[in-house]
């Protein structure tokens, strides 16, 4: 069910220690900020959405990132605890509400993935039965230990032996965009973008707002999402908004923050 434009979900925020282990790679960090181009965004959109960041688990390392296109500092990662504790390096944690949503492609190619490992692990305990002389007609094969059950439904992260190719692509085009730099034409070309979501530029006028190496934080999540297939659905007007990914009926809320 997706979200509404003009309300932030009225469910009570998960703490992030029990959120956490919930979250999957390729879900939408959405934000409702107070600060000022999260309200000329809120305004531009007639919205309460104003920032949206892609999540992508690093299980190797222990770390939930958020991928995100940010003036005026451009594309780049951060943790999510750091949205939770310590955003702009005062000690204080995002100037607003989070949310967070699953794109139902994004379920899919999870449970995908979790049946590959299983897939996996199954081949890989007749492989040992094998190795110690048990097989069709002998003894019961030992049973699997406890923690092999975990690793089978641990959330999914991006290792390369064990993503599918679609999540594969997703990373690497969030990653290979990583350090676009914004300068200050760059910010007052984005800034324009955003009032043409409501001065109704024409096209010829919009395409000239264009430009390959910037990007709004919720253009560059719905570029990544093209990499794989998925097309985030918008009215067309302006630019790609945070409250297009808010109102699409293909995602689902996942918890608050």
């Amino acid at each position: 069910m997706p979200l509404l434009r003009n309300k932030f979900p009225a469910v009570p925020p998960t703490p992030y220690a029990e959120l956490r282990p919930q979250l999957r790679s390729g879900d939408v960090l959405l934000c409702s900020g107070t600060g000022i181009f999260s309200t000329l965004i809120q305004r531009a959109t007639r919205s309460v959405w104003s920032h949206v960041g892609l999540i992508m688990r690093l299980d190797s390392i222990d770390r939930v990132m958020v991928l995100e296109s940010l003036e005026p500092v451009g594309v780049r990662t951060v943790r999510l605890s750091k949205y939770l504790t310590n955003y702009n390096n005062d000690g204080r944690p995002y100037p607003g509400r989070l949310a967070v949503i699953r794109h139902q492609e994004i379920d899919a190619l999870s449970a995908e993935a979790a049946g590959d490992r299983r897939c996996a692990a199954e081949m890989g305990n007749r492989s040992a039965d094998l190795r110690i002389g048990r097989g069709e007609g002998g003894a019961e094969p030992p049973a699997s230990p406890p923690q092999a059950d975990a690793e089978i439904g641990a959330p999914f992260s991006f290792g390369p032996a064990e993503a599918p190719q679609a999540l594969t692509a997703l990373a690497t085009a969030a990653v290979d965009r990583f350090g676009y730099p914004y300068d200050k034409e760059q910010i007052a070309i984005i800034a324009a973008r955003i009032a043409a979501g409501r001065l109704r530029f024409s096209r010829k006028e919009r395409e000239k707002l264009v430009r390959p190496d910037a990007y709004i934080c919720s253009e560059y999540v719905a570029l990544c999402f093209e990499e794989i297939g998925i097309e985030i659905p918008w009215d067309q007007k302006g630019f790609i908004a945070p409250a297009d990914f808010a109102c699409a009926d293909c995602f689902e809320l996942v918890g608050t923050l």
